[in-house]
């Protein structure tokens, strides 16, 4: 048959009734003095409407009959547009065409030089369309698949409703591929053992830079945000800026000390007001510093003081960061161990809220800096423990604003747990918020936590991960098949991808007029100056809102 110029392989394969005996395989070139030399788009993506332009340049005398082809065609050679142009000898061909709404995530831009006789030369290039998912129930994976078999397993997730994909990194193309959208891990405020105090040096500033320092935090998520522009051109459901973060962080810095004295000013107004509260005697915010005097714990420390500083301070110590008693001393200052010695409470919440606020303020500097290159971002993180601190942990991911995170964050991702009945009593119609599940290889367990994140009024399911095969469990089998868990679950959760995920998210909650209250500073206080009457703050919220549940009531 008539060949376009291009290399190719004669393959010759010689069977009998017992199978293939033999075979060989011949290269060959064909080549023409008219061809399309290079193809050139002048951007690489696009979003739906927009106009896709480009350049072919050919080479060689162009004939009067010859014509370019330009063909766009998805990954399983559809022809999605076609268009012919008049080549001219010496000059490049200008070429357009428009996204449309239905068109797949990955297209081919391919030029073709034709005669009378057929198809002389070609030249061909990726397009990525940007589409986001958004609007939508997602199913979300954790970490793509690598290796030649890779396209594969993606197309076998996509096939089973994966919706979105995180990971770090740049999106692979064959995510676009597969018609996947991505959530880029774009970001991470945590110490790699969790502890508060493990984020600070020896002189008790955040190892990755003080939150408060403008000039390093501005040029920290400048080169942040600009590092995931292949994902906003990609398309992306959401920009998550970490799991497992500390939901709280501050340092010794001078930075730090001049905004947390800002912060209390903006809490309290005037002095007189905060000395009420404190039992202090300042004269103005800029004498404010924190408490360093005074031996940790002291003799006469109250007796549950000394019990929790023991512990505390066990914990930081045998840290897997290796936590010194340099960095120890600094977190206990850090953290105002010493009004709470003093039962001092009000000076220690002070500083553990302006903490929590602290953290926001390092999210809301990216929620606001990917909006400015994504106009379709949303911006949160994922993989905390948000309901409450515990008295004996320094695990940072614990506690947290919940009521802040809703109202300044475009996506959260708590633990399930009491911190979703919070969200889904708070959270605006249409928020995005979800549970990571997938750690059981149990389909019954891995179906209650798919149904807890719907009928938490939730819209994001999230899979870690894909590859687990012991303890937690894979999505998918070495053969692309789901494991027999996995099957039922998807299964039995069909109607939610057919169309009732999002039906739900145009609903409105119903209650039944009981309010349950929560309270941060409760949250906080529960646990000290053996104070019995929360009991156990998390478990007991539990009871109390599954107890409302049980008799058919919402709250």
């Amino acid at each position: 048959p008539p060949l376009r110029a291009g290399d190719y392989h004669i393959d010759a394969i010689a069977k009998s009734v017992r199978g293939v005996e033999n075979w060989a395989t011949l290269p060959l070139s064909v080549r023409s003095n008219r061809k399309v030399a290079s193809i050139g788009l002048k951007k690489d993506w696009g979003e739906i409407g927009d106009v896709i332009s480009g350049t072919a340049e050919i080479q060689g005398d162009i004939q009067s009959p010859d014509k370019l082809l330009l063909e766009v065609f998805d990954k399983d050679g559809r022809v999605l547009v076609r268009k012919d142009y008049k080549p001219t000898t010496g000059k490049p061909v200008e070429f357009d065409f428009e996204i449309e709404h239905w068109m797949p995530m990955l297209l081919w831009v391919e030029v073709t030089l034709v005669d009378t006789d057929g198809e002389v030369s070609s030249q061909y290039t990726p397009l990525r369309v940007t589409k986001r998912n958004q609007n939508q129930f997602n199913f979300v994976m954790w970490n793509a698949p690598s290796g030649d078999l890779a396209p594969y397993g993606l197309q076998s997730m996509a096939e089973k409703g994966v919706t979105a994909l995180l990971q770090g990194g740049q999106p692979p193309l064959m995510l676009s591929e597969s018609n996947i959208p991505f959530v880029p891990y774009a970001s991470s405020f945590r110490a790699s053992s969790h502890t508060t105090t493990a984020m600070l040096d020896e002189n008790g500033v955040l190892k990755r830079g003080c939150i408060n320092d403008e000039e390093a935090m501005n040029q920290f998520v400048r080169e942040t945000v600009e590092r995931h522009l292949p994902s906003r051109q990609h398309g992306t459901l959401f920009y998550s800026l970490g799991d497992e973060n500390a939901v709280r962080g501050s340092c010794l810095s001078d930075h730090c000390l001049h905004a947390y004295r800002d912060y209390l000013k903006e809490q309290y107004g005037d002095i007189a007001a905060l000395n009420k509260e404190w039992e202090s005697d300042y004269t103005s915010f800029d004498e404010i510093a924190l408490l360093t005097e005074g031996e940790l714990p002291a003799a006469d420390a109250p007796e549950w003081f000394k019990t929790y500083f023991a512990y505390r301070t066990e914990k930081n110590m045998t840290d897997n960061e290796g936590t010194g008693e340099a960095q120890v001393k600094m977190g206990d200052i850090n953290d105002e161990m010493r009004a709470l010695q003093n039962e001092n409470f009000a000076r220690w919440y002070d500083r553990a809220a302006f903490q929590n606020a602290n953290y926001l303020k390092w999210c809301n500097r990216f929620v606001k800096a990917f909006r400015e290159i994504d106009p379709h971002s949303l911006t949160g993180f994922e993989g905390t423990d948000s309901f409450t601190i515990r008295k004996l942990t320094t695990r940072s991911r614990q506690g947290g604003d919940l009521d802040a995170f809703v109202r300044e964050m475009e996506f959260f991702g708590p633990y399930e747990g009491p911190a979703n009945e919070v969200v889904r009593s708070i959270q605006p119609k249409g928020y995005y918020a979800g549970n990571w599940i997938g750690y059981s290889m149990l389909a019954n367990q891995l179906l209650e936590g798919y149904w807890a994140v719907v009928l938490n009024g939730m819209n994001t399911v999230q899979w870690w991960r894909w590859d687990n095969l012991q303890g937690y469990h894979g999505f998918i089998a070495p053969s692309f098949d789901a494991w027999p868990a996995v099957k039922e679950l998807l299964e039995d959760t069909q109607v939610v991808r057919d169309g009732l995920g999002d039906l739900l998210m145009e609903c409105e909650i119903q209650d039944d007029g009981i309010a349950m209250y929560y309270s941060l500073p409760s949250t906080y206080i529960a646990h000290f100056d053996g104070n019995d009457t929360y009991g156990l703050y998390k478990r007991d919220h539990k009871i109390w809102y599954e107890a409302i549940h049980d008799v058919g009531m919402q709250f």
